[in-house]
């Protein structure tokens, strides 16, 4: 089996480079040469690009321009070092009279040069506005411009031939991907491992749960790569925090004690650090360092800004701060009136909810200032508090009612998913609003119930669909994945802007971007994320555990 998969990703991976060469830099025109004399001096553009294919028109990658000055033949070179495209377009700045003699095209992949002059530039040259017109006189060129801004587009089909570029770098690809995956020994990647087996933890470990992540980063690439599915990011976004409460608290409920211990706070605090920063500088770095961004760069190492989707980050570092003190508080409720415990969480937790800015910290994120979404964090605390009434409820229900919980669960996830999709809530119910982003606190309930749901029978279809492997195959790398898509979005669209003069949107963007993101986060998961976690799991293991699947 092995073998046989083996051989169809090489085979993918040399048709996928095959294809590349071929839209590729066997479309790279180098070298541009126009020889032409004017009446007037004027600026030439060359302008490179790609005739789209739904109406004809003319879609730009880059531009080239020189000066041309009257009373002698000019040779204008332009040289291209970057820009791709099956098409040219000759652009004139101002009204005069452009005599061309000859343009030639070089392709130093193909090693091709092709020059064009008389009637067979003129059958391929054709003005492309009534700006100007194209004519031929004495076997010359003459391209007559009345209108500054002018265009004549090249109808030439720039690509060209080169069988050992084109097959031979692709069979040599194919042939490396064969012989680096036949080495790899995919069973003892970490994220493979802890999909197969999970931590040996016992009852603290519930594989659905990395389901639930995997399915709210699902829910984020969609918001960013598919319009109908603006604001389900939002969703994606109040899942991750509602489990993010719910894994952290277990801790200090299973002990409320540990809330009182200098110790232990300190070694989560340490721990929660370690599992969060490490990653999050590697993406800050990337993002803001390599485009010398330093004012971006400071603010966000020094978490006092936050942009795009990095802004959960902070939140996320604020309810690590906030939870020891929560947990104390809880803890000396629990000491007067044992039975306040989970109704002083749920208390707490519905004033913060319902005024977040009680938190009185504010955080920075998309040029916004907000207070901390404690309460959204809090629900998963809640939820952790109620941990033994639902084990008490499980253990006395019979599997037919737990499958009905279950279904209750799939209408639930249905409806939050459906409620998430712009493109069916603006038809059906409001137009121009997503619901996640306009009524947060009900979607955070609507997870928050989904959660519970799947708590109480995890044996049940809801709980089959999230111990789904894709699901949790994501999950398990949710964080790096969470981090990484963004910046996985935009290489795919840029290459495939620069590549095939296309943008790719919608479901095609959504796959790509989720099995490249997830590819990248193994090797990230397994090389930055792992090595803070094993040193965790090392410390404390139960808690650690917990720790492992939040975030």
């Amino acid at each position: 089996m092995k073998k046989f998969v083996t051989i169809i990703v090489a085979l993918c991976i040399g048709a996928a480079v095959t294809n590349l060469i071929k839209h590729g830099v066997l479309k790279k025109v180098d070298l541009i040469q126009l020889v032409a004399e004017t009446s007037k001096e004027t600026r030439v553009s060359i302008n490179i690009g790609y005739r789209s294919r739904e109406n004809g028109s003319f879609n730009p990658t880059g531009s080239l321009r020189k000066l041309i000055f009257p009373g002698s033949v000019s040779s204008l070179t332009f040289r291209n070092h970057e820009h791709l495209g099956d098409t040219l377009q000759l652009q004139i700045q101002s009204p005069t009279k452009l005599t061309i003699h000859s343009l030639g095209l070089h392709n130093a992949r193909a090693d091709t040069w092709e020059e064009l002059q008389g009637e067979t530039l003129s059958k391929f040259l054709k003005s492309a506005d009534d700006r100007s017109t194209v004519s031929i006189e004495k076997n010359q060129v003459v391209m007559t411009v009345d209108k500054p801004l002018a265009t004549a587009t090249l109808y030439i089909d720039l690509k060209k031939k080169n069988t050992v570029l084109r097959y031979g770098l692709s069979i040599l690809f194919a042939i490396v991907t064969l012989v680096l995956i036949q080495r790899i020994n995919f069973r003892e990647i970490p994220a493979i491992k802890d999909l197969r087996h999970g931590p040996n933890s016992g009852q603290y470990y519930l594989s659905q749960l990395d389901g639930v992540r995997g399915l709210a980063a699902l829910l984020v690439v969609l918001e960013h790569t598919w319009a109908p599915f603006a604001g389900s990011g939002a969703t994606g976004v109040w899942m991750f925090f509602i489990l993010s409460g719910y894994l952290l608290a277990q801790p200090f409920v299973a002990n409320p004690a540990r809330a009182a211990d200098l110790q232990f706070v300190a070694g989560y605090m340490a721990r929660r650090v370690g599992r969060i920063v490490p990653m999050y500088f590697v993406v800050v770095f990337i993002s803001f360092g390599f485009n010398n961004n330093t004012p971006l760069l400071i603010e966000h190492l020094l978490f006092v800004e936050a942009s795009g989707h990095l802004w959960t980050i902070p939140q996320e570092l604020a309810f690590y701060l906030f939870l020891p003190a929560m947990m104390l508080l809880a803890y000396c409720v629990c000491r007067v009136a044992p039975w306040l415990y989970v109704p002083a969480l749920s208390a707490l937790c519905l004033l913060l909810l319902l005024k977040p800015e009680l938190a009185v910290i504010q955080l920075r994120g998309n040029g916004l200032v907000r207070p901390p979404f404690l309460g959204w964090f809090l629900l998963g605390v809640v939820l952790a508090g109620l941990n033994p009434t639902i084990t008490l409820i499980r253990n006395q229900i019979t599997a037919r009612q737990g499958q009905a919980i279950g279904l209750v669960g799939i209408v639930f996830l249905v409806i939050l998913i459906a409620g998430s999709c712009y493109g069916i809530t603006s038809q059906l119910l409001m137009q121009n609003v997503a619901l996640p982003v306009n009524f947060p606190r009900l979607f955070a309930v609507g997870c928050m119930i989904l959660i519970l749901l799947l708590l109480i029978y995890p044996q049940s279809l809801l709980g089959r669909f999230f111990n789904l492997t894709m699901l949790r195959s994501i999950g398990i790398i949710g964080y790096s994945f969470y981090l990484l898509h963004p910046m996985v979005i935009k290489l795919i669209t840029d290459f495939s802007k620069k590549f095939w003069g296309i943008e790719l949107t919608g479901f095609i963007l959504f796959l790509l971007t989720s099995v490249l993101t997830w590819a990248i986060s193994l090797f990230t998961y397994s090389q930055i994320e792992r090595p803070f976690l094993s040193r965790a799991r090392r410390s404390q293991s139960a808690p650690a555990v917990y720790e492992r699947q939040s975030a």
